[in-house]
């Protein structure tokens, strides 16, 4: 892995765009005190994901923006580029050349690129434990981080050497892993809660689920008695409409009968009277 370029424009003092190119061989850069070595520094930390303010040697984010001069207006947002040679693929893509990138607003909002591609803090800090490049390991040493890394504790310590020998990838990993689990742990006793409070609404519903069903038993057997009731109804009015019928043929035949006496005692008087 080599380091290829840095490219900065608008963080701290470096208002217009300014490339730095690492030949093979460069192992140092120079310059009188204010020329901006230490804001070099200072990008490449916030290049590969450095949150601590007061690491980056500023107290608010808008801070790390070019905050103009008499002769340059104020800037709205900086980047830091960092170019890579993955010719031995210390990075795991399947690409030569590699670009992390890191872009920051007054507002204070972050934006993060791997070759362009916008993404993620926390697959940007993989990529770069995956390649053994940190901010706590030997990776970069700033003003002071001698005596830092002499005075530190157990657990400072720890941490660089974890860094250096690789294992930050799994530290994220570890780290992300407990996240989950603590975040499902929450999620289990919100679950817990909704339970308990749901209960009450449960059982009532459930006794309303059972009314309900009642109620539809009910309604069905009223339903099958009304068949079988208006059944009956039907075939008795059948019944005596058959009688009814039956009768009105036998009074129609008596009426005819009676028709057939009347003219014959009609005709017996006539001839009564006829023969007076």
């Amino acid at each position: 892995m080599l380091l290829k370029r840095l490219e900065i424009i608008g963080f701290k003092s470096f208002v217009q765009k300014t490339i730095l190119e690492f030949d093979k061989g460069i192992s140092v850069i120079v310059g009188p005190n204010g020329a901006g070595k230490s804001n070099i520094s200072d990008a490449l930390r916030f290049v590969l994901g450095e949150q601590s303010m007061r690491t980056l040697r500023v107290k608010k984010t808008e801070d790390l923006i070019f905050s103009g001069s008499e002769e340059k207006q104020r800037l709205n947002q900086a980047k830091v580029t960092l170019v890579f040679d993955n010719s031995d693929k210390s990075f795991p893509l399947d690409v030569s050349e590699i670009s992390i990138s890191r872009q920051v607003y007054r507002d204070g909002e972050n934006k993060y690129f791997i070759n362009n591609s916008q993404t993620r803090l926390k697959d940007l800090l993989t990529l770069t434990a995956k390649a053994k490049i940190g901010l706590k390991g030997y990776t970069i040493i700033s003003q002071g981080m001698g005596d830092h890394i002499i005075s530190a504790n157990l657990k400072e310590r720890k941490e660089m050497l974890d860094e250096a020998i690789g294992l930050k990838e799994f530290q994220l990993k570890k780290n992300e892993a407990r996240l989950k689990l603590q975040q499902t742990k929450n999620n289990l006793e919100k679950v817990k809660a909704l339970i308990l409070e749901l209960t009450p609404n449960l059982r009532f519903l459930e006794e309303q689920v059972k009314k309900i069903k009642e109620k539809r038993e009910i309604k069905s057997k009223l339903e099958e008695l009304e068949k079988r009731l208006f059944s009956e109804k039907l075939l008795f009015l059948k019944k005596d409409a058959d009688r009814m019928k039956n009768e009105y043929e036998n009074l129609k035949k008596r009426i005819s009968e009676l028709e057939k006496e009347k003219l014959e005692f009609l005709k017996k008087i006539k001839k009564i009277e006829d023969y007076t």
